[in-house]
């Protein structure tokens, strides 16, 4: 990996992502702003800076590349367009509380935010203008950490401090619950299959859940286990591998055989890893510690192989793949984001 840009904030960085064209790259931070970045020339450049009141939790694009999301503290999630070509504010969700996450649909065309004011909110593209479409309320135990569409954005799910994953359907115009997972412990995030078909939780009572859709119901199949808090997990983009990151230290690779999930590979890191991600072909993961590390593993002839690893001074939060997988973005909490080129040596090798 060649380090190529560098972009600082005041404190720490949270999440760093690229648009799905690749062009663009934002950050979010404890300074209370997430930094656009656009790759002009072959050089990463800041060209727009959004602004809170309070810590941004992260911030993403829409699969489309025409919008991004940014969640804040300061009980906001504000929406930015691409327009004529400049980053432009256009929306403003409003929660009582912090508000945790901001997911888009596959379609791009709604937006989902989860807040430990205990509600989640749905938005919708109509006529150009981003507007309110539902609320959903929960218990007044229930602070929603996460929340998630399914491919087909007929259902939705949330994961709570209540130790409970809940899934919703969409039924005529109104989301209506249909399911509940049970942990023993607050469950940190929930994500779907890019089919549909399965359903991953992951919690601090130190497992994930792999739940199946057979008949209309979701049943668990599978349980990943952990000697510590999951913190995520993540499908990769042809659903047939799901990797955990878990503050034991240990990333655990699974895949998909004859219908079955099978343990792949363990990645081992000296302290937390706080997250694990797939690149887009699926065929590179990338994994972000709290040892100061970012390892890169490849699927070489069915099996994962370590093919780099990238040394930071301090704790790496998050890092993720540029769409073409040229470039590798990294966050840490010693107040940067870092962008590094990826040398490719045939189809599945980085190095």
């Amino acid at each position: 990996c060649v380090p190529v840009a560098t972009f600082e904030h005041s404190r720490p960085v949270n999440s760093v992502n690229f648009s799905p064209c690749g062009k663009f790259l934002v950050t979010a931070s404890n300074d209370s702003t997430a930094k656009i970045c656009e790759l002009v020339d072959g050089q990463w450049q800041e060209i727009a800076i959004v602004q809170h009141s309070d810590c941004v939790a992260n911030a993403s694009f829409s699969p489309d590349g025409k919008y991004l999301a940014t969640a804040s503290d300061d009980h906001t999630c504000k929406i930015y367009g691409l327009i004529d070509e400049q980053w432009q504010e256009i929306a403003t969700i409003e929660h009582s509380g912090w508000v945790i996450n901001a997911s888009f649909s596959p379609d791009g065309n709604q937006l989902v935010t989860a807040s430990n004011d205990k509600t989640v909110k749905i938005w919708g593209l109509v006529d150009g203008q981003w507007k309110k479409i539902a609320v959903i309320q929960h218990s007044d135990s229930d602070i929603v950490i996460d929340a998630s569409f399914s491919p087909d954005e007929k259902h939705l799910v949330t994961a709570s401090k209540d130790h409970t994953a809940k899934i919703c359907r969409l039924v005529d115009g109104q989301w209506q619950e249909i399911d509940v997972i049970q942990h023993s412990g607050r469950v940190n995030n929930a994500r779907f299959s890019p089919d549909g078909k399965h359903l991953v939780t992951t919690s601090n009572d130190y497992i994930a859940k792999i739940c199946k859709l057979v008949d209309g119901q979701w049943q668990e199949i599978d349980v990943i286990q952990h000697s510590g808090w999951v913190n995520n997990a993540r499908f990769s983009p042809d659903g047939k591998h799901l990797v955990t990151a878990s503050i034991d230290g240990t990333a655990k690779i699974w895949g998909l055989v004859s219908g079955y999930w099978q343990q792949k590979g363990i990645i081992r890191h000296s302290d937390w890893v706080r997250n694990a991600s797939f690149s887009p072909d699926g065929k590179h993961l990338v994994t972000a510690s709290d040892d100061g590390i970012a390892q890169i593993w490849g699927l070489i002839s069915g099996y994962w192989r370590q093919k780099d690893i990238v040394q930071h001074a301090g704790c790496v939060d998050n890092a993720s793949f540029s769409p073409d997988g040229k470039y590798l973005a990294t966050a840490s909490d010693r107040c940067e984001a870092n962008i590094f080129m990826l040398a490719c040596k045939g189809d599945d090798s980085i190095s």
